[in-house]
């Protein structure tokens, strides 16, 4: 079987390492054939200056992909893979799609559009029963087309008389993101420590200063320093990058524990507790989307909670007892080692081998139908699932979609190309959308936590919500009748941002807002007053969420309360919330700018020398960054004036 297959080298770790495998594991019943992903944009689509009419973009599509069965794109030309697969259908190219979908939650926009256009043969490859469990969840249209095959991960080996301390070593191989919870395993450790734990070590891999930057990143310089704020700098090490199986073994080998954490919905068949267990390392992790079949019953799986606000997190305490279980009585090497070899790249590849040839044999139906659908005028709100409970499509037509798309791939060319980006387009509003009206409900799924606090049965009288802007108004139409309260805060997100406060309150008044979550209604209120520079009403608006009792994820209310502030002049009681808060939470994922609007409100309040102060915390978490040496230099002109008044 034939495979073609658009792909070029990414700043992406993970999209090359899957690259790789795919070629070299399934490289023994598949014929891959690899093309640069800017050639295949530009023999499809043309120049950059001069495009081809979409007849002639599927003439070439039809010709390009003559000699293959399947079409299957890389990470980079998902977005675009429904303009593709439209050309496709028109031309009448019998070539199926391969869509390996390795995170289905971020391919919102994609399952909107495909759900219209697949073929019989198509075929959507869920790396894990949960990733199909995300499929079904968001769009149950494409169930037909979902096969579950998992990535093929090979076996790591044990390096040659490699010596070991006599410590107990916990390994963490991961992205250093703040969706792998890292920081909540740096403060399991000092909870150990505290517990008597004093023969412990962990090491931590992955890049601190990934995209070729010199510059570790800020959740990076978060780590460091809380490490150093809990006096961990001899038991706890941030390794740096591992790159390859050698050097993975290397580091994985002689470990206890390995502790693989994530609250991320980009997860759908993680790697590296596979490997770990290949190695017969048990694995502490999160009851989370694809890590329950990745781990099953070699390690221990920790439940998420969820705040009144809808934030996913872990206790510490949880991760502590977790890892002293483990210690005391952990699953035999056997046993882990035979759970990963149902990753083994030899049953997947034949894996492949079946599905796909049962796929190729099916005869293509006609797509008249689907060539028609770019004619449709009708709204296309029939979509089922999640896809529609966020109702952000619902009131464009399948033609205005389209045209929407066509803009974006053409936008995608330009970037793929390396050329300068032009304004942002209509479609990217609307994925920027989705992202923000999905990511709270779609937490909720992945951590298996009941989704009703995400719906509302609350209709509003929307008539006087009217924009003569058509886009707009189709946009906020379908999000605020939609049946998630997400949604609804969706638009009130995109329209505080539009500079027009009149009908930015037009749409905060169209909604209930003691049916949106917790403070929600109160920010937005604020935001539309200082908005109108009314700093008094947007003072009384924030006041009424509880400041006192903001936790690490509530920044937004908290930071909006200071800009208020500021406005109104007003220094001594923020300059004491913000340092009550910051007690709490000193080197936490979102301190730094916290720190900063410290520096800045006592910089106002003429106290220089504790902004200084301040200025140097928020340096150190955030690192020399444009507004850092923005606020030092207004410090600098505020001493300066004073001293020459």
């Amino acid at each position: 079987m034939k495979v073609l297959r658009p792909t070029r080298h990414s700043e992406l770790i993970s999209a090359n390492v899957f690259d790789q495998i795919f070629k070299d594991n399934l490289g023994s019943v598949l014929d891959i054939s690899l093309i640069d992903t800017k050639e295949w944009f530009d023999t499809i689509l043309g120049s950059l200056n001069s495009h081809y009419s979409f007849e002639d973009s599927a003439i070439k599509f039809s010709e390009t992909t003559a000699n293959f069965d399947f079409f299957c794109p890389s990470f980079e030309c998902f977005p675009s893979t429904p303009y593709f697969l439209t050309l496709r259908n028109f031309s009448g190219s019998n070539v199926r799609l391969l869509f390996i979908a390795h995170s289905p939650a971020i391919y919102i926009m994609e399952w909107i559009m495909l759900s219209k256009i697949l073929c019989p043969g198509d075929i959507i490859i869920a790396p894990s029963d949960s990733a199909k469990r995300v499929i079904d969840f968001l769009c149950p249209e494409l169930s037909d087309y979902v096969e579950v095959i998992p990535h093929p991960i090979h076996a790591l080996q044990h390096p040659v008389g490699q010596t070991f301390s006599s410590c107990d070593r916990i390994v963490s191989l991961s992205s250093v993101v703040e969706t792998k919870l890292i920081h909540k395993q740096i403060e399991a450790m000092s909870l150990l420590k505290k517990r008597g734990h004093h023969n412990l070590r962990m090491d931590i891999g992955g890049s601190l200063n990934p995209n070729s930057s010199d510059d570790p990143t800020q959740y990076a310089l978060t780590l460091k320093a809380m490490i150093e704020r809990f006096g961990l700098q001899d038991s706890v090490v941030l390794a740096g990058p591992i790159i390859g199986d050698d050097a993975k073994a290397a580091f994985l080998s002689g470990a206890k524990v390995s502790i693989n954490l994530s609250n991320s919905i980009e997860e759908a068949c993680p790697k590296a507790p596979v490997e770990a267990l290949s190695m017969g390392i048990p694995v502490v992790t999160t009851y989370w989307n694809g890590y329950t079949e990745a781990v099953g019953k070699s390690g221990i799986l920790l439940p998420l909670e969820e705040d009144q606000f809808g934030n996913i997190d872990i206790p510490v305490e949880l991760i502590a007892d977790a890892i002293e279980s483990l210690l005391d009585n952990s699953p035999s090497k056997e046993e882990c080692m035979n759970h990963a070899e149902r990753y083994a790249p030899g049953l997947i590849s034949e894996r492949y081998r079946t599905v796909l040839e049962n796929r190729r044999n099916i005869n293509p139906a006609e797509v008249a139908e689907n060539v028609d659908i770019l004619k449709c005028d009708d709204r296309s709100c029939d979509w089922k699932g999640f896809v529609g409970d966020i109702g952000i499509v619902n009131n464009f037509t399948w033609q205005e979609l389209f045209s929407f798309h066509s803009d974006f791939v053409r936008q995608q060319h330009r970037y793929i190309s390396g050329s300068n980006l032009q304004n942002t387009c209509q479609e990217e509003v609307l994925r920027d959308l989705i992202i923000y009206a999905s990511k709270k409900p779609l937490e909720s799924f992945y951590g298996y936590k009941s989704l009703d606090r995400w719906y509302t049965d609350d209709m509003r009288n929307l008539e006087h919500v009217s924009h003569q802007d058509q886009f707009l108004h189709k946009l906020m139409l379908s999000l605020l009748n939609a049946p998630l309260i997400t949604s609804r805060v969706a638009a009130l997100f995109y329209v505080s941002s539009q500079k027009e406060p009149e009908y930015f309150e037009k749409v905060l008044s169209s909604l209930n807002i003691n049916a949106l979550p917790p403070g929600t209604g109160y920010l937005y209120r604020s935001h539309l007053f200082y908005a109108k520079k009314q700093y008094s009403k947007a003072f009384d608006s924030i006041q009424k969420v509880n400041l006192d009792q903001l936790k690490e994820y509530n920044t937004p209310f908290l930071r909006q309360y200071i800009k208020v502030c500021r406005g109104l002049k007003t220094y001594n009681e923020p300059v004491v919330i913000l340092k009550q808060w910051l007690s709490k939470y000193p080197d936490g994922c979102y301190s730094g700018p916290i720190w900063l609007d410290l520096a800045v409100i006592l910089s106002d309040s003429g106290n220089y020398s504790e902004a200084g102060v301040n200025i140097k915390r928020a340096e150190s978490l955030l690192g020399n960054i444009p507004v850092i040496r923005k606020v030092k230099e207004k410090i600098a002109t505020d001493i300066l004036f004073e001293s020459s008044s």
